[in-house]
């Protein structure tokens, strides 16, 4: 992936907004959970950040962020947050438990052999289904719904086949996205 000199320019200026934003207030969770979103940590008030570090700041100030929950989770691997050992999973059920309609966290949660949301206990396959039930158009949940044998979307039964013919017409070039 190239990135133009103007895309450059804005990545820069937003993480020089958020360190600035960070040093003025380290308290602010949101600018910490901006930090992780470019990917990069920082260096803010004498001490380096990892990306790590920058989302556990984010979750320490404000556990209900869903977001936050979901890339400690996928960015991070989970780790610990008040004193407590969240894995991958823990972070993907804990984003849901805040936003039950978070379809990239389904996936993920899927992608991690299921989980227990609300109470509920979801298999892969039951991940697949409740992604494609909030975003019929995410061809990568199709795929997954395919590799479980096919499920029912929307009250219509797809076999596997189905599942990936569907992914396919979803996005012709899964080498690219998915």
């Amino acid at each position: 992936m190239t990135f133009s000199t103007m895309a450059i320019r804005m990545l820069l200026a937003a993480y020089l907004c958020i360190i600035l934003a960070l040093t003025l207030n380290p308290k602010d969770a949101l600018a910490w959970y901006n930090i992780v979103t470019l990917g990069v940590g920082g260096k803010v008030g004498g001490p380096q950040y990892s990306d790590k570090d920058c989302n556990m700041m984010a979750l320490d100030l404000d556990p209900k962020h869903a977001l936050s929950w979901y890339n400690f989770g996928s960015q991070c691997g989970g780790g610990t947050v008040g004193g407590v050992r969240y894995s991958d999973k823990d972070c993907y059920m804990k984003a849901l438990e805040l936003d039950p309609k978070f379809p990239n966290a389904w996936l993920n949660l899927g992608a991690t052999g299921g989980g227990t949301v609300g109470g509920v206990l979801y298999s892969t396959k039951a991940c697949s289904m409740k992604v494609l039930e909030l975003n019929p158009k995410f061809a990568m949940a199709w795929l997954n719904l395919g590799a479980t044998g096919g499920g029912t979307v929307g009250g219509v039964l797809y076999s596997a086949k189905d599942c990936y013919r569907k992914a396919l017409e979803l996005e012709p070039d899964p080498g690219r996205t998915l």
